[in-house]
């Protein structure tokens, strides 16, 4: 079985490569989701092809039984559900741009509002940190060190809403590009400085790929159908966009970043944590290569092989008899399978949570059968979600814009973590509710769109020259 696992592991990875390169729509907007895939799946192979291997975290052997078939299974079918939601036919059904009024050279968007909200933000964040006296990069903290003793709240907040901010500003960002410009190429020097505050606040992986990847998100509009390529005369005129967008640039870009990335990732396993060399070695490899897949395995042997679940058990923990119903049950209820209520309350109230959680979580709760029904309304729910949002900002409807974000962040929480207890908490129905209201109000009778905040939010005066007599 295990080899059956490794060749469906390598049939995924090609296949979603291949498939999702010529949808770009589904690549942009899905990314979040498909980079989990790809790291899970690259240690689901490793689990498989050199199983059993010894999880840190579990203290026990994990892996060899082919649990890579379900996974690969799953991500398929997910994959093949949201390709159909965001096909060009449906997201173009009924798509009508917003009746902007015409900019001028001085006219002040939404765009202007948001570069300088952000220069605030940066100024804010730099200025707490500066102030304080403690940068984590240089003095050996670890990130939550930083956050719990010393930040501001600016910093709290930004980390907490952060990812939901950066959504936004890759939204503004490729909005004038749908109306017939440019991308906002401002954007995208902002989101580099907001990576260099993340760096000396001591963060390493984690948060990059996840403000990138929202911040990405709305770049999928650029393919929608009736978007018209950029005008190559235009881009000629400007030198510095025609550098800026370059292959090199890009490719340059890509090299600094990882560089960067590396070099977070090395400081805070050799300096900040004091290991040594080979347990730094031995720590990356157990967080990138066993524990992303750990938990699958464990399910996948105990419910899909050996049927052995318990619904009503796994229903009343989620909901109503969590260790702690503050934090994500779904993980907690895994680490209890594995380790035990008394085992998993010392790592919890350490602050410590263990990674993965779905499509765990849909099998202990449905069954090696239904389980599989779960996979598939997750898919389709994230999927009309995501297209929701992509026609929101095609049409200029930045509150719609806003309220479907909420909802969607829910469910791809869903996907990072199994997290399922957010579903039954008020503030999540609130959203829902504000969302369903924001889509109607920011529509007319015949569907076309009604936008509550205007791209242009001022004019120049136009000074007529009047002849006198």
């Amino acid at each position: 079985m295990k080899w059956l696992g490794v060749a469906s592991g390598v049939l995924l990875l090609v296949w979603t490569w291949k498939f999702v390169r010529a949808r770009p729509i589904l690549g942009f907007a899905f990314f979040f989701i498909f980079f989990q895939i790809y790291l899970r799946t690259f240690a689901s192979l490793f689990l498989d092809a050199f199983g059993p291997v010894y999880a840190i975290e579990l203290g026990d052997d994990v892996g060899g039984t082919g649990a890579t078939f379900g996974w690969a299974i799953c991500c398929m079918l997910t994959t093949l559900i949201v390709a159909a939601v965001l096909s060009p036919r449906s997201v173009a059904a009924g798509l009508l741009p917003a009746d902007d009024p015409p900019l001028r050279k001085a006219s002040f968007t939404l765009g202007d509002l948001g570069v300088w909200a952000t220069l605030g933000l940066l100024f804010a964040l730099f200025v707490d940190m500066l102030s304080g006296g403690v940068i984590p990069l240089f003095d050996g903290l670890e990130r939550w060190e930083y956050t719990e003793n010393f930040a501001g709240p600016v910093h709290r907040w930004f980390f907490e809403y952060g990812i939901l901010y950066t959504f936004i500003l890759g939204a503004l960002s490729v909005y004038p590009r749908v109306r017939g410009g440019e991308t906002d190429l401002r954007f995208v020097g902002l989101l580099g400085a907001l990576f260099l505050y993340c760096i000396l606040a001591g963060h390493r992986f984690s948060i990059f790929y996840a403000l990138g990847a929202y911040f990405v998100l709305p770049r999928a509009l650029v393919y929608f159908p009736g978007v018209k390529p950029a005008d190559p005369y235009s881009r000629g005129r400007h030198v510095w966009r025609r550098l800026l967008t370059s292959r090199l640039a890009r490719v340059a870009a890509a090299l600094v970043v990882l560089a960067g990335l590396s070099g977070a990732i090395i400081n805070s396993l050799l300096n900040v944590r004091g290991f040594a060399p080979a347990l730094a070695a031995l720590s990356f490899a157990q967080r990138a290569l066993v524990q992303p897949q750990q938990f699958w395995f464990l399910t996948y042997d105990r419910v899909l092989v050996n049927n052995d679940y318990d619904t009503s058990r796994t229903f009343d923990f989620l909901f109503f008899d969590a260790i702690d119903p503050t934090r994500n049950t779904t993980v907690q209820y895994l680490m209890s399978l594995a380790l035990g209520e008394a085992r998993t309350q010392v790592i919890l109230d350490q602050g410590a949570q263990y990674a993965g959680g779905f499509p765990e979580i849909a099998f202990e709760l449905s069954g090696p059968y239904f389980g599989w029904i779960l996979v598939v309304l997750q898919a389709v729910a994230t999927a009309a979600m995501l297209r929701e949002l992509l026609r929101s900002i095609y049409e200029g409807r930045f509150v719609s814009m806003f309220a479907v974000l909420y909802v969607l962040y829910a469910l791809f929480i869903t996907y990072i973590g199994g997290m399922l207890n957010n579903y039954v908490v008020l503030t999540f129905w609130v959203k829902v509710t504000f969302m369903f209201a924001a889509l109607l109000l920011e529509k007319r009778r015949d569907g076309s769109p009604r936008p509550l905040i205007p791209w242009v939010l001022w004019h120049p005066r136009q000074v007529v020259a009047l002849s006198g007599a």
